[in-house]
């Protein structure tokens, strides 16, 4: 009876200690009273609501940068911007006047608009769009008696190094092939970039890419050339003006420049790549209908001068023009001005104001450099060579004047480090020159004009007098395209060295590739004695030469010359 008292007391505390009767036995069952009982466990903390976190106070939007308004007198007006923002102490030009964009990028010119366009000299570090290979540094302007605003969009662009490519005279025209011919031009530039992976490259143009004697004939105007240069598409191209770039029916510089103006843009202007500052000239000052003089005139001296007013004078200079700018050494490098009205002189006063300049020219269709101290320039050769004709006649192989293949120069830029190169079309980087074996030269015109009248016959005697004269057995002539002084060239048979002598000769390949089948169908022709032949006399008739070329840059060219060697065209074919 006393057990089942405790039992019920028991029972009653459990339950005021808040446990449910779901929690207890549901029977009579006897409880054991030894046996010990748990503490409930704790009912656990709660977890403390997390203290918002304060709002970040926004940041005020910036104020958009204020429209320009023309200033007084101001008949164009605009802005230079990068990424929305204005660019300052840009170049801007209507190709007479010249001035600089202020801290918000404006711009400001009381322009005549005589020329009909406003440019604006591209920074170092930028890039304008580019619409496939025309990069969009200029902007038409046509009402001059309207104020017009005109804007440029920039982008950064990291371009401290980069490669130049310079394209002379292409003379598209519709003529010998060169609708054939041109598009090997095309992929082999296309290749040279693919070969330089990551690289950056632009190109400038020296004028002539198209033929004005052949506009309206043959159906080839800056239409179809900018319709065939787009096959180069993603490669800025830069444009200079040459004399078959020119109208042939007015007397007026600038009349005479107008078809060039409307599809390809101004006819001189400047711009900036990383370090350098580059100078496009138009040195053809047209004076009657199809009438110049290789030249520049004083509007564009005026204008050059206010330009390079804000260059400092260590920046390197690249100039380019058509014309050539020094006289064709026939026989030794001569660095005499060739053209001689004032503001030629006074330009070449100009450039020796300024530690490192490079005069870029073509028209003579002809490879060579001269070096005059702090002016070098580049003769740079043609694209088509001597007007396609080589690769018309004679095809697989397409020759200037000279010997030089067609091909382009090729500029490497680092900082203010500038090295080049010639790239001949078809050819390896590493191919620089050509030799020819006289012991199998036959150049007579029995053999290379069979078919010549008397008049042409005397000709082509004449063009090849050097090679009809009985020559020394075992001659070997070397013709360095790119040659300079600074060059180096080694001939060594059973590793002994052979005396090596410079030559003014024309060209051997060149007279049987092109002038003696020009001669043979009795057609007119032309060549040019080249001063870049070496000739070595060796000891036997079929011994190896080593022969070694080293430019002025220490890269060496190589021939293992196995001789007899065959002097016909298939044994020069590139394809």
């Amino acid at each position: 009876m006393k057990f089942r008292f405790i039992l019920t007391a028991l029972i009653l505390a459990l339950t005021v200690e808040g446990c449910t009767p779901a929690d207890l036995p549901q029977t009579d069952t006897e409880v054991d009273i030894n046996q010990g009982t748990q503490d409930p466990e704790p009912e656990p903390e709660p977890t403390p609501e997390p203290e918002p976190e304060p709002e970040p106070e926004q940041e005020p939007e910036p104020e958009p940068e204020p429209e320009p308004e023309p200033a007084q007198g101001s008949t164009i007006y605009g802005k230079v911007s990068c990424e929305g923002k204005g660019l300052p102490n840009v170049v801007v030009s209507d190709g007479n006047l010249v001035t600089v964009t202020d801290e918000k990028g404006v711009y400001q010119l009381a322009s005549n608009k005589r020329h009909g366009y406003v440019f604006i000299s591209v920074p170092g570090g930028y890039e304008v769009a580019v619409d496939s290979v025309f990069p969009q540094f200029y902007k038409y302007v046509t009402n001059p008696s309207k104020v017009e605003r005109v804007d440029f969009e920039l982008t950064p662009s990291s371009q401290d190094s980069f490669n130049l490519l310079v394209f002379g005279d292409m003379h598209l025209s519709n003529r010998n092939n060169d609708h054939i011919q041109f598009p090997r031009f095309v992929n082999d530039v296309k290749s040279y970039m693919q070969s330089k992976p990551g690289e950056k490259f632009y190109a400038v143009t020296l004028g002539d890419m198209t033929d004005n004697r052949y506009w309206t004939s043959h159906d080839y105007f800056f239409n179809e050339y900018k319709r065939d240069i787009r096959t180069l598409d993603g490669l800025p191209i830069f444009h200079s003006i040459g004399n078959h770039d020119h109208r042939r029916d007015v007397g007026d510089d600038l009349q005479a420049s107008s078809y060039y103006n409307e599809y390809l843009g101004p006819a001189y202007y400047s711009f900036n790549l990383g370090q350098v500052h580059v100078v496009v000239i138009d040195n053809l000052d047209f004076t009657a209908a199809d009438t110049y003089s290789g030249r520049i005139n004083d509007e564009q001296f005026e204008w050059l001068k206010k330009d390079l007013a804000y260059v400092p004078k260590d920046t390197p200079l690249f100039v380019t023009m058509h014309a050539s700018y020094y006289k064709y050494p026939k026989t030794t490098v001569e660095a005499v001005v060739k053209q001689t009205n004032q503001a030629t002189k006074n330009l070449n006063a100009l450039l020796k104001t300024y530690q490192d300049v490079h005069i870029f020219s073509a028209h003579s269709h002809l490879l060579w450099n001269i070096d005059n101290g702090n002016i070098f320039e580049h003769k740079s050769g043609a694209v088509c060579a001597a007007w396609w004709v080589c690769g018309y006649l004679s095809p697989g192989i397409n020759l200037g004047k000279d010997g030089a293949p067609s091909g382009y120069n090729v500029v490497t830029v680092n900082g203010k480090d500038i090295k080049w190169h010639y790239k001949a079309t078809d050819y390896k980087t590493t191919e620089q020159f050509a030799t020819y074996d006289r012991n199998t030269m036959d150049l007579s015109s029995n053999r290379r004009v069979p078919n010549a009248n008397q008049n042409n016959r005397q000709k082509y005697e004449a063009e090849a007098s050097y090679w009809l004269l009985k020559g020394e057995e075992n001659e070997v002539y070397i013709n360095v395209w790119n040659w300079d002084p600074e060059w180096k060239i080694e001939v060594k048979e059973n590793y002994f060295r052979l005396d090596i002598q410079q030559v003014t000769v024309q060209d051997p390949l060149y007279l049987i590739t092109t002038i003696a089948k020009r001669y043979n169908e009795n057609d007119s022709t032309e060549g040019e004695k080249s001063y870049t032949i070496f000739k070595v006399k060796a000891t036997a008739p079929d011994s190896t030469l080593e022969i070694k070329v080293t430019d002025r840059f220490g890269n060496v060219y190589t021939e293992s010359m196995k001789r007899p060697k065959a002097f016909e065209v298939e044994t020069y074919k590139r394809y």
